[in-house]
């Protein structure tokens, strides 16, 4: 027969299971703040890129123009 948990034990299984569900939720954050960081910068050089192809098409117009 299983000797009864002590009371300090029954406490120490759920908290190490919220001290390992925070741990993961902060590693979910930490990613999202880099993939946000990640997306501003994406879309400055997109938009870096539509505005090069925007003036490449205004030189094309006036040239053939």
């Amino acid at each position: 027969m299983e000797n009864p948990k002590s009371i300090s034990e029954l406490i120490a299984e759920p908290k190490e299971k919220l001290i390992n569900q925070i741990k993961a939720i902060s590693a979910l954050n930490d990613r999202s703040e880099k993939e946000i960081e990640l997306n501003e910068k994406l879309d400055l050089v997109i938009s870096k890129i539509n505005n090069a192809v925007n003036e490449a098409n205004d030189l094309l117009r006036e040239y053939l123009d």
